[in-house]
């Protein structure tokens, strides 16, 4: 990840008193951001109460350092994507982090009964509207298999309804031709994009487009007038892990980070990509315009 993030993101670790983390936990944490200096890819193969701290208190506090650096990097003039893919309707956009009586049938008793990961979700839910809020060339996405809003309670399916009526910036993408996501294809991807390495401006994109699909198309498109891999200016970064009622089923965690022109980091990409594609492409259609 660019420097001036990762080290941010120390900053916050350093700061933030309520995460519930141990000393050790808290060290081993700042461990696996610093190696993210010299790797761009790590899966973590521990409990969800081992994993989930670190892996989604990564992600709580690359959002919470966006937010922060935002004003600060002139992050206004850069392209900002971020998208989530999971199998219902995002947990921190569903459940109100001060009222705990919206987190039973959101949260597994497993993330309950953790404090260190419980905080990564109610945090979330209070980052949530600021990056749907962050500026115009900023897109957050949520896509879920549109048959995954029936898997939240009608009570919580009000409280995401709102979150997407109140946040006009947040774009709610139901996906009409998957219905469920292997544990591999769920996660978010956070794209960051400096001037001269995109075209169109996230309100300029249709709403059927696949925004990942987008950033490849242009950046093929732009590449032949540049002489360096315009790649190796665009900042990835992939969370993988399980939404948090699914919190030990067959979960699967892991960071990437680092430049699109990593080979590591663009597999990522385009198994987000990939992921999004198959959720809003009729396959019917896909195979007559094949055939």
């Amino acid at each position: 990840m660019p420097d001036a993030m990762r080290q941010a993101v120390l900053e916050l670790i350093n700061l933030d008193s309520k995460d519930h983390l141990s000393p050790e936990q808290k060290g081993l944490f700042k461990k696996e951001v610093e190696a993210f200096s010299r790797r761009v890819k790590n899966n973590y193969v521990k409990s969800d109460e081992e994993s989930r701290p670190i892996v989604v208190g990564f992600q709580l506090k690359f959002e919470q350092a966006l937010i922060r650096e935002y004003p600060e990097k002139n992050l206004d003039q850069w392209k900002i994507t971020i998208a989530v893919v999971t199998n219902r309707p995002g947990t921190d956009k569903s459940i109100k982090p001060d009222d705990e009586t919206t987190w039973e049938g959101a949260i597994s008793e497993v993330v309950l009964s953790d404090p260190a990961s419980l905080y990564t979700v109610t945090e979330r839910s209070r980052t949530a509207p600021l990056l749907s809020n962050l500026g115009p060339n900023t897109k957050p996405y949520g896509f879920y298999p549109k048959s995954g809003m029936l898997d939240r309670s009608p009570k919580h399916q009000d409280i995401y309804r709102c979150f997407v009526n109140e946040n006009a910036n947040y774009a709610d993408r139901p996906m009409e031709f998957v219905t469920k996501l292997s544990p591999e294809e769920v996660g978010a991807i956070y794209i960051m994009q400096p001037p001269g390495t995109f075209i169109r401006k996230p309100s300029e994109l249709a709403d059927s487009e696949n925004p990942l699909q987008v950033i490849e198309d242009e950046l093929f498109e732009l590449q032949p007038k540049s002489e360096e891999d315009l790649r190796s200016r665009v900042f990835i970064t992939n969370i993988g892990a399980s939404q948090a009622i699914d919190a030990n089923k067959d979960s699967m965690f892991s960071l990437c980070s680092g430049p699109l022109s990593n080979p590591e980091v663009k597999q990522c990409f385009d198994l987000r990509k990939d992921t999004i594609n198959k959720g809003i492409t009729d396959p019917a259609l896909k195979t007559t315009t094949e055939g």
